[in-house]
């Protein structure tokens, strides 16, 4: 029985490192049974908000697709900096597909507005917006409303 574990484990290998995910390909699944984007995000006290540094308690980020135009939904740090909510997209299916496909003609967005009043951070420029994008992990999480996208935000860029 030991002896079929070693070759179990290279089939395994195998198929993990010849799918389609692993090569930046998402599996065929239909957009409309996509129900909504888990956004997860940290803010810190830095120059550039992204580590290291301590986490930033009682900021608003918004999310928005279209530069800053329409905000998709607010969120606020916790205690430790982080952010984190779900987005339902029943009728912004392109906006969903523009997450999920990378499409760089209209990336999807953290946004912050300085200064932060809510913050004792000294380091963050005194104004601007401190953006970061927002990226698809390759997970879904299937719940009782559909299956969530789940997404990160990459590093912020003060704009």
């Amino acid at each position: 029985m030991s002896s079929k574990l070693p070759l179990v484990c290279l089939i395994i290998l195998v198929f993990i490192t010849t799918s389609r995910v692993a090569h930046g390909q998402l599996p065929n699944l239909p957009i409309r049974r996509i129900a909504g984007i888990q956004v997860a995000g940290l803010v810190v006290c830095s120059a550039t908000g992204n580590l290291p540094g301590p986490g930033i308690p009682g900021v608003k980020v918004n999310i928005s697709c279209d530069g800053g135009n329409t905000t998709l939904v607010q969120m606020v740090t916790n205690t430790r900096g982080f952010f984190g909510g779900l987005i339902g997209f029943p009728s912004l299916r392109p906006t969903l597909r523009n997450i999920l496909l990378n499409n760089n003609l209209s990336p999807c967005a953290a946004m912050i507005n300085l200064p932060i009043a809510a913050a004792n951070c000294t380091v963050l420029p005194s104004s601007g917006i401190l953006q970061a994008p927002i990226m698809f992990t390759g997970n879904f999480i299937t719940s009782t409303i559909g299956l969530i996208a789940t997404t990160i935000t990459g590093l912020f860029q003060i704009i």
